[in-house]
């Protein structure tokens, strides 16, 4: 990819209005909100996880294991999904805060405020830059927590979806995503 690549973070359905409204130029989801104007190419599936920071909560019934959690949930959310960050309907999680910002959720979950349940890669990401002390490490789930896997998506214009560079960052961020 040639010039400069602008990378924000937002709010799930903001990833769209960007694309849509040209504030951006490509987005990565994997809650995609389907849009007329928008064309949705998949890149890989992530596998999820329940991460705390390595020493804390170690002796924690997962009942009372406390969790950041998005701030929004999604009504009707076309993967499926009924939160922002992939938790299963009906399954019980201690929450006790609730974020606008996954930078924010990871800073507390490496500090060892709170548990996350984010991507596997996500996970691994934050572990390469945390020292030590601020390992994410994966936690066993409660009873009837099945596996959690979702796709991920780049988001781009249907006028500008054939573009060569779009195939180039897909390629990249299939292989950063499947790590």
């Amino acid at each position: 990819l040639q010039g400069e690549l602008r990378v924000v973070d937002l709010p799930v359905r903001e990833i769209e209005r960007a694309v849509v409204d040209r504030r951006a130029d490509v987005g990565l989801t994997y809650v995609p909100h389907p849009h007329a104007d928008l064309a949705f190419r998949p890149i890989a599936a992530m596998s999820f996880g329940i991460y705390a920071q390595a020493s804390a909560f170690r002796r924690t019934p997962f009942k009372d294991l406390p969790f950041a959690v998005p701030v929004s949930l999604l009504a009707a959310a076309p993967s499926g999904a009924p939160a922002v960050d992939g938790w299963p309907e009906g399954v019980y999680r201690n929450v006790r805060f609730r974020l606008s910002m996954l930078q924010t959720a990871l800073e507390l979950a490496t500090r060892g405020h709170c548990a996350v349940f984010i991507p596997d890669v996500i996970a691994k990401l934050s572990n390469r830059r945390s020292g030590r002390e601020g390992k994410l490490t994966k936690r066993r789930g409660p009873q009837g927590l099945r596996p959690v896997s979702q796709t991920a998506y780049l988001v781009t214009r249907v006028e500008r979806q054939d573009e060569a560079r779009w195939e180039a960052l897909a390629g990249g961020l299939a292989q950063l995503l499947s790590g």
